[in-house]
């Protein structure tokens, strides 16, 4: 048998397609010449001369070599080769998994010293953009920086402060305070001449810091306008909050979620609704020594991006989340609701640290402090002028009639501006005490009676609606060596060593100190006696 006859049973064998042993893809056999058309001499003139290559002998190719041969995927066409014995068949090659996104920790946003280094590199930088624009106290610029932070975080708290811009008259810087704001907040819209139906579907769908300005103008323009804004304040200041609005022309009840940072602006005071939500910052006209930076569109907006870009940055890498597990001690000297209001913004300061807290209590203990004188409501007002007229006049019962000409005689007060200019009658004054339950009663005056109050009766309401401030009374300890010196040494206390004997007359080793007296010779015998 030759070894061409050898080669072609031992890769029939193989189970390799008769064409392919046939045209030689075997290792060493040269393709049968002739099974090649002879070409042209135009066409030979076009083909390429092809160098030959090394031919092994038949002879030297052992079975083993040609036992199982290794071909390309692509080279299996029909039947699929025989696997080889002891071996698993070629599974699908599988798509590596995705991976899952793990809980927040440290490593995505730092460390701890990472954190607070970012967010108090941030109030510092919000709290020097808006004094380069704006006149503020120091106090006014440490809060707004930590609302402009709140913005890009709001999820994160349970409450939202609003933020009042007041002025007592015109050209004090409330636009230019918003302007300034709205340049770093997240996602702001300023809703001018926006309607209640427009405000709630943006908020919704935009989730914005929303600025209102010339709120006084909107609250006392159109009634039904002014109520949907109050309404909206109103439940838009607690997560999850809702406004109910009817919509489409069969009038169906829909609900839009309102919850999101807002600042307004406006001259006077708002309704007590939504001043209890807010914190208030009282502008003032800048004295001519005051200079800032002139307020261009186009540059503020070009230097704010900086700023802007790392607020993004810094909200982005789930801030939120830190924020969530903060919760700030209250400020003694707030109410609930103002403890309420600030707890987002302490927490951001608490999360800065490097003295951020303690920086923004002071401010928020200040500012509320100046805005306290009008904080309180028509009736604490009433309360507190009674419980005054009841100390000045040191007795335990007043008529009606002279207590409300008395308040009606308070200067800086609306008493006397009641019931058209006429004061605050009897009357008048029942109408308003009855909701605190106090009702007048028929009292003596000397050797007559009247109708009138007894200062009992609102002993109850005065510690509830306006408290007194805590005034420390306590004498501040002392050393026990300072006690010899003072007058009530030997009254109620043991002495602390064995003291000698007391002589029979203990009156005559008593000393006594030098007082002033109108008559000498008395006073010597009163103390001989």
């Amino acid at each position: 048998m030759s070894a061409d006859t050898a080669l072609g049973a031992i890769l029939r064998g193989t189970g390799l397609p008769e064409k392919m042993w046939k045209a030689g893809v075997s290792h060493g056999s040269a393709p049968p010449p002739t099974k090649q058309p002879a070409l042209s001499r135009p066409d030979a003139a076009r083909t390429p001369k092809r160098t030959p290559k090394a031919v092994t002998p038949a002879s030297a190719i052992s079975h083993q070599s040609l036992a199982a041969p290794a071909l390309p995927k692509t080279a299996q066409v029909g039947r699929r080769s025989p696997a080889t014995p002891g071996t698993a068949p070629l599974a699908p090659a599988k798509r590596p998994p995705v991976p899952k996104p793990s809980p927040i920790s440290w490593d995505e946003i730092g460390t701890a010293e990472d954190a607070a280094r970012a967010t108090a590199r941030l109030l510092t930088q919000c709290r020097a953009w808006i004094g380069r624009y704006i006149v503020l106290s120091d106090e006014q610029a440490a809060i707004m920086a930590a609302w402009t932070l709140h913005t890009y975080v709001f999820d994160a708290a349970e409450t939202t402060p609003y933020i009042h811009i007041s002025a007592p008259e015109k050209a004090c810087g409330k636009s230019r305070l918003m302007e300034t704001l709205e340049a770093l907040s997240a996602a702001p819209i300023r809703s001018g001449g926006m309607t209640a139906a427009a405000l709630v579907r943006t908020i919704e769908a935009k989730r914005p810091t929303i600025f209102l300005d010339e709120m006084d103008a909107s609250l006392n323009g159109d009634k039904e306008y002014a109520e949907a804004i109050r309404g909206i304040l109103n439940e838009g200041f607690r997560k999850g909050g809702v406004f109910y609005k009817c919509v489409g022309k069969d009038f169906d009840l829909k609900g839009f979620h309102v919850y999101c940072p807002k600042c307004f602006a406006g001259i006077g005071q708002l309704p007590d609704t939504v001043s209890s939500r807010s914190i208030v910052i009282e502008m003032r006209r800048k004295l001519p020594g005051e200079i800032v930076e002139p307020f261009r569109q186009r540059a503020v907006k070009i230097a704010a991006m900086p700023i802007k870009a790392e607020l993004e940055a810094w909200a982005a890498r789930r801030a939120a989340d830190l924020l969530q597990t903060i919760e700030p001690a209250p400020i003694a000297s707030l109410s609930d609701r103002q403890n309420d209001i600030v707890e987002p913004l302490l927490a951001i300061a608490q999360l800065a640290g490097d003295g951020w807290l303690q920086r923004l209590t002071v401010a928020l203990q200040a500012v509320f402090k100046a805005d306290g004188a009008d904080d309180s409501s028509i009736g604490a007002t009433l309360l507190a002028d009674i419980r005054a007229a009841f100390d000045e006049r040191e007795v335990e019962v007043i008529p009606s009639a002279i207590l409300a000409e008395h308040l009606c005689e308070i200067e800086g007060r609306s008493w006397a501006e009641w019931s058209r200019g006429k004061g605050l009658s009897a009357n008048n004054l029942a109408r308003q005490l009855k909701r605190f339950g106090v009702y007048p009663q028929t009292i003596r005056v000397g050797t007559e009676t009247a109708k009138g109050y007894r200062r009992g009766d609102f002993e109850d309401v005065w510690s509830r609606y306006c408290p007194l401030p805590l005034i420390p009374t306590v004498t501040p300890s002392q050393h026990a060596s300072l006690l010899a010196e003072t007058a009530f040494c030997n009254r109620n206390t043991q002495p602390a060593v064995t003291v000698a004997k007391s002589a029979s007359n203990p009156h005559e080793q008593r000393a006594v100190t030098d007082v002033t007296v109108q008559n000498r010779e008395r006073a010597v015998s009163e103390v001989r006696l």
